[in-house]
């Protein structure tokens, strides 16, 4: 077996920069983008609207995930955790995976043949606008018609409003959703608006959960009455719940002072997702993360996530869904925060000291880094009969980890009952500011059973 790719600090530039914030200014009202020649957008006339976003706990036809093209760190490969979940679905739904050339199918092929990881349930695909293993932001949303219909929707990206630098051949990172929409046969629903999937949740029945720092950051030029519009256009969304902000650990790593201690940085993550702390269960009912008091009396980094998740508690309960239904809220724990070296020959190292700091801190060349983790419980993927859930705990670790990993798949146990709960440890992820719920995208079955 080959190497599957040997990516070096100015291809990952490439990839995150290719947009940076301020292709974000625009108006788009009732704009939609012009269809990529490769991506032909099929007609919706003979399918019966409207199109909504299914609840994620829905009946699923397959999970749609990238294969790995580097890793965060050397010392955490990410095709572990990769393995753990593909042979985890094996008997609850199919697997698409996204790779970007024959060659890589061979070798996926190959990786999971020789870990004894059954594949019956993976079909591998060759999508060479695939740049990145985030499937659930840059990949596609699927919309669902009440006749069992489905479509696509394409909202713009901007690499999560990073700044900075191009490549001299600028990957077209906007490009993957359309190009799964096609490889389906599926309406494809554009949008100027830039928008991911880690930074919405949805209950199914037209209500949906966005913070306020990740849309407007994403698109600047935008008032609130425009974004609501368009999810309303190209969603079927009917009421939007808003909350303040996400956790301090998921910051945009060249904000500075917001929570963090000088000397620590966060590890490539998008500034406040809301699948990182807040996300439905139920029509009429969310798992929030909780920082406790106790907890935020000794750590400064803990203290600035309890004020965060609090305004968003009090957010949603001022709020109800679309149907007037008042939204009762379940606080999950937060895991311990956990800390990393990073210094060059890491991929996230090698991006993050590129970067343009907002307060203009420089990192000295060749300086190792203490970074945060964006540990998250609510990071988990909810799929047919079947839930993974991010755990923390290995053996010399705090017992209260054990502790708080038992909780949530308590909490999860009872929020979906009859489906089997799986842990397993996705640090592996994290160290590129992801987790298992940002490298899958679900796709609804067609029909209504």
């Amino acid at each position: 077996m080959k190497p599957l790719f040997s990516w070096n600090a100015s291809a990952l530039m490439g990839l995150f920069f290719l947009c940076g914030a301020g292709c974000a200014e625009m108006d788009v009202t009732d704009v939609e983008r012009d269809a990529d020649d490769d991506a032909t957008e099929v007609s919706e006339s003979s399918l019966a609207g409207p199109f909504r976003m299914p609840a994620e706990w829905e009946p699923h036809e397959s999970l749609w995930m990238s294969w790995p093209m580097y890793d965060g760190t050397m010392a955490r490969p990410r095709e572990p955790v990769y393995l753990e979940m593909v042979e985890a679905l094996a008997p609850y739904v199919n697997v698409d995976i996204a790779v970007a050339s024959e060659e890589e199918v061979e070798y996926v092929e190959d990786v999971l043949d020789l870990n004894s990881v059954p594949r019956s349930h993976v079909r591998l695909h060759v999508l060479p606008s695939l740049m990145d293993i985030w499937l659930r932001d840059t990949g596609p949303i699927f919309l669902k018609n009440p006749a069992g219909q489905l479509a696509v929707t394409d909202f713009a990206f901007n690499s999560w409003g990073y700044q900075g630098h191009s490549s001299e051949d600028p990957w077209d990172t906007d490009q993957l959703d359309r190009d799964i929409g096609t490889l389906l046969g599926l309406p494809i629903r554009s949008s100027n608006m830039v928008s991911e999937g880690g930074a919405i949740d949805v209950n199914g029945k037209g209500t949906m959960l966005l913070a306020d720092a990740v849309a407007f950051h994403r698109n600047p030029g935008m008032s609130r009455a425009q974004i609501e519009h368009e999810y309303k256009k190209k969603m079927g969304i009917k009421k939007i719940v808003w909350v303040p902000e996400g956790v301090p650990e998921d910051d945009l790593s060249y904000w500075r002072n917001r929570g963090l201690p000088s000397d620590v940085y966060t590890a490539l993550p998008v500034g406040g997702h809301v699948d990182e702390f807040v996300r439905f269960v139920a029509e009429d009912k969310v798992l929030l993360t909780e920082v406790t008091a106790a907890e935020a009396a000794v750590d400064s980094i803990a203290a600035e996530g309890r004020l965060r998740l609090e305004a968003a508690r009090a957010a949603i309960d001022s709020a109800t869904t679309a149907e007037g239904k008042d939204i009762e809220i379940i606080r999950v724990p937060a895991p311990e925060l956990i800390f990393d070296t990073m210094g060059p020959g890491d991929s996230t190292y090698d991006y993050i000291t590129t970067l343009t700091f907002e307060d203009n801190h420089t990192i000295p060349t060749d300086s190792p880094i203490t970074v945060v983790l964006a540990t998250s419980y609510m990071n988990y993927v909810v799929t047919n009969n079947v839930v993974l859930v991010p755990a923390y705990y290995k053996p010399g670790r705090n017992p209260i980890i054990a502790a708080k990993d038992a909780e949530m798949q308590l909490i999860l146990s009872q929020a979906f009952p009859g489906r089997t709960i799986i842990p397993i440890n996705p640090e592996a992820l994290h160290t590129g500011g992801g987790g298992m719920h940002c490298i899958t995208q679900q796709q609804p079955v067609v029909g209504n059973p």
